[in-house]
């Protein structure tokens, strides 16, 4: 599409004039866009970097190995792949002018066992974006299905949005450490990681569409800020500051919002960082049964009373976090009492439990 608006023709002009991707940017993508993989069948081993096979006898099946030939450090796997190609996309933040600027590049890995690996690195689209949110895009076209480039194709502007997605171009892709940032940025507390969130999303939400990223991000509440960027909101936004004024820092924002509605369930108090009791049923899954409880013991007063139910993996789990637990546990003086499996069959459930209580 050609340009139309004067905001149109003036991102045109810029965009002539950024320069190309460095040397630099295309080494820094090849080694952190991709994973590097040794992979074993038998006793060989060929590297995803190189394509290069040999013989391993030490029988090595998990961990990490050197490639005799490049030096890359690879994770080993076993597979009878012969082959390993990847697509990724690799961002450079920029500045240009009055715009924050996002450049997006389209980066693919061909990896082949005995044969030489191979990379593309294409630009595929930018996103101009103003202080006021005004935002324009320039990218190559996309098939019709939208769900591969047409590299062939010159960059020019394009509608940002459809029916289905406000904004059709945000690209989630591996940031450039060197980052350039508009002065608003800067002040609002963005640096040079953005912890996990699509960078033109958490720059939207910096200036201004999200009522609390500049609190979050000031604050160094990373995992509160992950969690509240992908679901979009709080149901307990004042828990944040409690936790500034304690020190706290939440390194799990969804297991601490189960938290909150947990202690609201139960009609405990939300405004309060201290409790004297706590009863507690957390989720079993993949050990947040036991992070929950080492959670609900900080909050607790000094004399007060934790009970919480649990699953029984901890008991016998061989994992460095059950380890702990079990040690934890009795270095605090918990008690555990065995609950007989069916005793919770009325309310939906067979799992066999345990009761933990815990003085402080």
């Amino acid at each position: 599409m050609r340009p139309r608006t004067k905001r149109e023709r003036l991102v045109a002009e810029l965009s002539s004039k950024l320069s190309a991707i460095t040397e630099a940017q295309i080494r820094w993508g090849k080694k952190h866009c991709f994973p590097h993989n040794a992979y074993r069948c038998k006793d060989e081993i060929w590297c995803s970097e190189c394509g290069k096979m040999w013989v391993d006898v030490t029988g090595q099946k998990e961990g990490y190995i050197k490639c005799p030939y490049c030096g890359e450090r690879l994770e080993v796997k076993v597979s009878r792949k012969t082959k390993d190609n990847a697509v990724s996309y690799l961002t450079v933040v920029t500045t240009s002018g009055d715009f924050q600027v996002l450049r997006h590049f389209y980066t693919a890995r061909y990896a082949r066992k005995e044969r030489d690996t191979h990379y593309f690195t294409d630009e595929v689209c930018q996103q101009w974006i103003t202080s006021d949110k005004k935002e324009t895009v320039i990218a190559k076209s996309m098939n019709m299905w939208s769900t591969s480039w047409i590299h062939t194709t010159d960059m020019s502007i394009k509608q940002n949005g459809n029916i289905y997605c406000s904004h059709s171009y945000d690209i989630d892709g591996y940031v450039y450490p060197k980052v350039k940032l508009l002065p608003v940025l800067h002040r609002n507390g963005l640096r040079t990681s953005f912890h996990g969130i699509t960078p033109a999303v958490l720059i939207r939400a910096l200036l201004g569409e999200r009522k609390y990223a500049e609190m979050l991000l000031k604050t160094k509440q990373y995992g509160m800020l992950y969690f509240y960027m992908n679901r979009g909101g709080f149901s307990y936004p004042w828990v944040v500051n409690i936790c500034n004024r304690n020190g706290y820092i939440i390194k799990d924002g969804s297991m601490y919002d189960d938290y909150i509605h947990l202690l609201d369930y139960f009609h405990l108090d939300t405004h309060n960082a201290q409790y004297d009791k706590i009863i507690a049923n957390p989720p079993f899954s993949k050990n947040q049964d036991i992070r929950h409880v080492r959670r609900m013991y900080e909050c607790l007063n000094s004399g007060g009373v934790l009970a919480a139910i649990t699953g029984p993996h901890w008991e016998f789990g061989s994992e460095s976090e059950c380890n702990d637990f079990r040690q934890w546990l009795e270095d605090n003086g918990g008690k555990k009492f065995e609950i007989e499996e069916g005793a919770f069959k009325e309310s939906g459930t067979g799992t066999k439990t345990i009761a933990i209580v815990i003085n402080k």
